[in-house]
């Protein structure tokens, strides 16, 4: 008895009990890929010099397929000319996980930039669109829009400074 009480919960805290481990449906599930998603912009969030953008990635396929992790971003010029983009982890944001997208469902994270350095006369170039990689991805997706990305300290502004949460199941909730 005393054993069983010692290796249950060993057992359980490796992830062997519980379902910390993949499920099997999504162990069975192929990863998604890029011909499989849509990606569009959600609706922004603005104010003191910042702007929260979810984006979302919709199935539009036949087939469910397999997200997880967190993306990686690429602002681009006009011409799809790469710029400064410095990523980092929203530290507010729910931990990444991995999880099986239905046809025609939705997963989301957010996009969080400064829209100004705070000081007159510090600029930043303008991104005309974003390149979306997903963990597994070879091709990103691509998104036409335009984005102002400030960071950093002067007197030296990081340019291109965005913070990433992972993907999560789920397309955002609107704002009342």
């Amino acid at each position: 008895m005393r054993l069983t009480r010692l290796i249950v919960p060993a057992l359980a805290t490796a992830g062997i009990l519980t379902g910390c481990a993949t499920s099997p449906t999504t162990r069975q599930t192929p990863r998604c890929k890029a011909t499989q998603l849509a990606l569009h912009a959600g609706q922004a969030e603005a104010g003191m010099g910042h702007v929260t953008l979810p984006l979302v990635i919709e199935n539009r396929s036949n087939a469910r397929c397999v997200l997880s992790g967190t993306p990686r971003l690429q602002l681009l010029a006009v011409g799809h000319r790469k710029l400064p983009t410095h990523q980092r982890a929203d530290p507010y944001a729910a931990p990444a996980g991995t999880f099986t997208l239905a046809p025609g469902a939705a997963a989301r994270f957010t996009l969080h930039y400064a829209t100004a350095t705070g000081y007159s006369g510090a600029s930043c170039p303008s991104a005309a669109a974003l390149n979306v990689t997903l963990a597994h991805l070879r091709r990103p997706l691509h998104l036409r829009l335009r984005i102002d990305a400030y960071g950093g300290l002067l007197p030296h502004p990081a340019c291109g400074t965005l913070w990433v949460s992972p993907l999560q199941p789920g397309a955002p909730q609107p704002n009342n």
